[in-house]
């Protein structure tokens, strides 16, 4: 074995059982790579199983069945409040239609909060297909930079039915990848990008909570509160006007993504998920406000992990929460209502049905429980109907499950506890790869030490930590006002003394800080273990000549640019223009004295340059030198800027370009 395997090994052992699981699937010596010609795209068990839940009728089993088999289409929606929503939607509005039999490019008829993009072209398709390839460019470099978000399109429909409105306090408790709370945070946004909203995106795994971070930080919402919590045991911080529950699952609704589902399917793996899945959703309606709405989702199949759920949180909430009828919603989505009766297998040799709980034997109670079965003699629980079933042969997507419940009261019930199984839980399919924190290209956003992930380093203000010489600097370079600085500008509680980034959260953010900061100082194991929050908007960096040791990020330029009162400056449309077309440009370059008037005040290090008559996301962050200014914008961003613009740069952006600096996270 050599150095480096061994290491592996025993970096894995240090490991909890599941993360070393996924670890090792991720090991490409311990697998060997499969093409999808490659892949069994049948299982007995599976077609066996479902046509004994009768969960479709016999003559619509086969179309199930060889939709299962085909890839899977290609979605991907729009970010609303993005810089670039109006350009991206132009520009794929007016993409080449198809020829003969080539892929389609079209709107997700039923999606209307928003733009949804679909093509008859899976993703491996869209890579390897030279006739797609720029379809392809385009999708890779809007997703780097959040002007698009990649999902499925059944995974945008709980987010349709969850209702939220701007100033609601939400909860996505299993957040991880985050496509979904993308999607929320457009819900809760103003048209300026700013939230007064709580929205927290929760995850039980660090790795996973690392990565909302990679995917949502894009977004630049300062409502977010990252946290890393099981969900069966998340605190009570707050309660919540919508939970978004999309529990782990089985996943045998994504076989279309995932073909390697077929070989490992396994009915008797449900049996874990489901008291796993139970205790999350209890956990998520006692966090519940009274007339708050809950959405349960999944993309499996299986009743035991749908309706049997469902149906056990309304033997729980004894009349107070209920099933919402959604049918009339979301005019043009097909869905079948949800099932009312279902069987239990026992997954023994003898592959015995169970009808009701009373059949299963003594020795077999401990691992089929009462809560798996449908509603007994006496239960009236019709409104299960009311959930939906998503099929893939209805609308050419993947499966999928959801019930949307609400509030009609306060709910208190007995504390969920978790599965005794739950340490050995199979991986569930998910809607995107892990990466490996270390080989992140933001990997500064990532506190990553001594090989391990920290997750207790909270944020804290400068209102509890104040540092009087990094407030005055501030304060004296962009003249902010000294409330925002003290209250809403936060760092690492492990950097106080010299901050090396300053993010800007809201104040329903802020508020939930020191209570955390407090608890967490205390020993308090319930306590919020916060990850992350808000959006960077200042970083250290040291300027010969400026006033203030942190410079400004384009990340979140265009969240305090109103409060600026220095280091700020007005262009023209053509100076604009003329500041993004190159990489450097003279102080005095500009068209408009003006605005050249307004650059010399400024001091040197950074300032903020605003397009007149353009809302603040048309905001760039350049350096002022003493003979020069150069953009410091991401250079993907840049790139789609000039695109959109219809800036045309022959001259590539050499690697170490300052216009790469907020990309790579490398400060000056």
């Amino acid at each position: 074995m050599s150095r480096a395997e061994n290491g592996r090994r025993q970096d894995l052992q240090k490991l909890p059982l599941r993360t070393r699981r996924q670890s090792k699937a991720k090991d490409p010596s311990r697998q060997r790579t499969r093409s999808d010609s490659e892949h069994v795209l049948e299982s007995k068990s599976f077609e066996d199983y479902y046509k004994a839940q009768g969960i479709l009728s016999s003559e619509e089993f086969p179309l199930f069945l060889e939709t299962l088999r085909r890839p899977l289409p290609s979605v991907f929606r729009v970010a609303e409040v993005g810089r670039l929503r109006d350009v991206v939607v132009d520009t794929l509005e007016q993409f080449p239609r198809p020829v003969d039999d080539s892929p389609s490019l079209h709107r997700v008829s039923w999606y209307d909060n928003g733009h949804a993009y679909k093509t008859t072209a899976s993703r491996k398709e869209i890579r390897n297909d030279e006739n797609l390839s720029k379809l392809h460019r385009f999708l890779v470099s809007n997703h780097r930079i959040g002007a698009i978000s990649r999902l499925e399109e059944v995974s945008m429909i709980p987010v349709s039915l969850l209702d939220v409105k701007p100033g609601h306090a939400v909860l996505d408790m299993c957040a991880s990848p985050g496509s979904k709370t993308a999607q929320i945070i457009d819900l809760v946004s103003e048209s300026d990008g700013y939230s007064e909203s709580l929205l927290i995106a929760n995850d039980a795994d660090l790795k996973r909570c690392w990565m909302l971070i990679h995917h949502l930080k894009r977004y630049a919402c300062p409502a977010l509160l990252i946290t890393n919590h099981n969900g069966q045991s998340f605190p009570d911080v707050v309660k919540f006007d919508r939970i978004l529950v999309d529990v782990p699952c089985t996943g045998d609704g994504t076989l279309r993504k995932a073909p390697d589902l077929w070989r490992r399917w396994n009915p008797e793996v449900s049996f874990a998920f489901h008291r796993l899945q139970v205790a999350i959703a209890w956990r998520a309606v006692e966090l519940l406000k009274p007339g708050g709405r809950l959405v349960y989702s999944t993309c499996s199949f299986n009743p035991l992990e749908d309706e049997a759920v469902v149906c056990e949180i309304l033997r729980r909430s004894k009349g107070m929460i209920t099933l919402v009828d959604v049918s009339s919603s979301i005019p043009g989505l097909k869905r079948r209502p949800g099932l009312v009766r279902w069987k239990v297998k026992n997954c023994s040799p003898n592959g015995t049905w169970f009808e009701i709980f009373d059949e299963v034997p003594p020795k077999r109670q401990r691992r089929i429980t009462k809560s798996m079965f449908p509603p007994a003699e006496g239960e009236d629980f019709d409104s299960l109907r009311r959930c939906l079933r998503l099929f893939p042969q209805d609308q050419d997507t993947g499966g999928f499950f959801i019930a949307v419940f609400e509030a009609l009261g306060e709910v208190v019930g007995e504390e969920g506890t978790l599965p005794e199984e739950a340490d050995v839980l199979p991986n569930a399919a998910v809607d995107a790869e892990i990466p490996d924190p270390t080989q992140m290209k933001n990997k500064a956003d990532v506190l990553y030490g001594g090989g391990k992930l920290i997750a207790n380093d909270p944020l804290v203000s400068f209102r509890e930590n104040v540092d009087e010489h990094v407030v005055q600097s501030i304060v004296k370079m962009y003249s902010l006002p000294m409330d925002f600085v003290l209250d809403g500008l936060l760092y690492r509680a492990s950097e106080i003394g010299q901050p090396r980034k300053l993010y800007h959260a809201n104040k329903a953010v802020v508020d939930m800080l020191p209570k955390a900061l407090n608890e967490l100082n205390a020993g308090d194991k319930s306590a919020l273990r916060i990850v992350f929050a808000g959006v960077r908007v200042m970083e250290h960096s040291i300027r010969e000549g400026a006033p203030s040791d942190y410079r400004l990020c384009t990340e979140g330029i265009h969240l305090i640019y109103s409060l600026l009162g220095n280091q700020k400056v007005s262009l023209e449309s053509e100076d604009y223009v003329r500041l993004l077309s190159q990489r450097t440009l003279l102080l005095n370059e500009f068209s408009d004295p003006k605005s050249n008037d307004e650059v010399g005040e400024c001091h040197l290090g950074t300032a903020a340059f605003h397009k007149k008559g353009a809302s603040n996301k048309e905001v760039v962050v350049s350096l002022k030198g003493a003979v020069k200014l150069t953009p410091l914008v991401p250079r993907e961003m840049l790139a789609a800027i000039r695109e959109a613009l219809g800036i045309s740069v022959e001259e590539e952006e050499p690697e170490g370009s300052l216009t790469a600096l907020e990309d790579d996270g490398t400060t000056t």
